[in-house]
């Protein structure tokens, strides 16, 4: 497409010039299924034209005149067309072309005062409204066509120049961004909802909290790992193996301080009471032989369980005071959220008259420039039909001197 603008506008150029055989070539290398066909087909016509080749001419404008186009190119090539034969010396075929344009002006005309009025009473603000897509950004791309209105085709082709999808471009971002508000402004509600759920579920769940808390498991254990680590710490001191003996072990004294005390309590005379007691105290060596032996052992591997212990512990503290700090100050955030989400709905609403202005602005410069080319084409429109009775006029004038030349002796 920019390459055929390019050759078109260079082609119109050379024709200004005069340098029609120039022209020609660049309006050749317009594509004729593109966007700028019709001028170009309409120029490559003048460019014949102007070298006096009316018959080459006629063969652009034929094809432009049988597309049956609203544009302004198709407009013109009716007038050229009966001009062409005109100029052959096809006085007839001239008069045809030029009642066939002066009867398609007449329609066009009825139709773009109609187009006029249908803008003037809200169908370009109609168009508008099928051309907001609710998204930001770029040009319209497919124009959309208004339904049930006749002359809602001149409003389309007016939108799709340049200067009408830069104000159009403008209008549907400002469109944006008030759906864009709008939808912020009910989300705003739903955070209030958020809040008061969470405003609820904390008060639900904060009694129970605190009663755990109050519970003070977490220091209780604090306590009894301190008092296993003193423990240790003074059985380590004063060496006392026997303050790791297992609880199988334990028991075993224990069994072995009952048997003593009933050896105690046997008579002197007993014959097996010195034999009974020295194996008493051989066991109670082994056992104790087998505690010192272990001793070191025993003491590490209660010093790292306890060390493993203490991580835990100290966790567990640590997460009791991030709790109650948290039961302190979340009445508070759910204050701050509240103060927040209401400076937001306040910003949305101070937002909203202010683009809605800039819309309504957006669609008045929309409007203007749509009454400023559709004025022009009707101004175009009145000079062409002048132009086709005219020459129309004088076609009949000149069939009818030949006429008469023709009827005298």
């Amino acid at each position: 497409a920019l390459r055929d603008r390019a050759n078109l506008a260079l082609g119109y150029q050379l024709l200004r010039e005069n340098e029609s055989e120039q022209a020609r070539k660049y309006l050749n290398r317009v594509r004729l299924r593109g966007p700028f066909m019709q001028e170009a087909l309409l120029g490559a016509g003048w460019a014949d034209a102007e070298r006096g080749d009316y018959e080459a001419a006629l063969a652009p404008w034929l094809r432009l005149n049988k597309l049956g186009s609203k544009q302004p190119a198709a407009l013109e090539v009716r007038l050229a067309v009966p001009y062409a034969f005109a100029q052959l010396g096809d006085r007839n075929r001239a008069i045809y072309f030029y009642e066939q344009a002066i009867a398609y002006y007449d329609t066009e005309q009825a139709d773009l005062e109609a187009a006029i009025q249908a803008a003037e009473s809200g169908a370009l603000l109609e168009l508008l409204g099928q051309a907001d897509t609710h998204e930001s950004g770029g040009w319209l791309h497919d124009i959309p066509a208004l339904k049930d209105i006749p002359s809602g085709r001149y409003l389309v082709d007016v939108l799709a120049k340049h200067a009408f999808q830069e104000n159009l471009k403008n209008y549907r971002d400002l469109g944006f961004l008030q759906d864009l508000l709008t939808r912020h402004l009910t989300n705003i509600d739903l955070l209030h909802g958020m809040v008061d759920t969470r405003r609820l579920a904390y008060e639900l769940r904060a009694p129970g909290i605190r009663k755990q808390l109050d519970q003070h498991q977490a220091q209780t254990l604090q306590t009894h790992w301190q008092a296993l680590d003193e423990k240790l710490a003074a059985q380590t001191l004063n060496k006392n193996p026997l303050g790791l003996a297992t609880g199988k072990e334990q028991q075993q004294l224990a069994l072995l301080d009952k048997v003593d005390k009933s050896l105690t309590g046997l008579p002197e005379g007993y014959k097996r009471k010195s034999a009974m007691q020295d194996r008493a105290r051989w066991l109670r060596g082994v056992l104790y032989w087998q505690i010192q032996s272990d001793y070191p052992a025993r003491r590490w591997n209660v010093q790292k369980q306890l060390q493993h212990m203490k991580q835990p512990v100290e966790q567990m503290l640590a997460a009791n005071q991030k709790i109650e700090e948290a039961l302190k100050t979340v009445p508070d955030s759910f204050d701050g959220y509240d103060q927040r989400i209401e400076t937001l709905r306040q910003r949305i609403l101070s937002l909203q008259p202010a683009i809605l202005e800039a819309r309504n602005k957006a669609s008045q410069q929309v409007y203007d420039l749509a009454m400023q080319e559709l004025g022009a084409r009707r101004e175009r429109l009145i000079s062409y039909r002048a132009q086709a009775r005219y020459a129309l006029a004088r076609s009949y004038d000149q069939l009818a001197g030949q006429s008469h030349t023709d009827a005298q002796p």
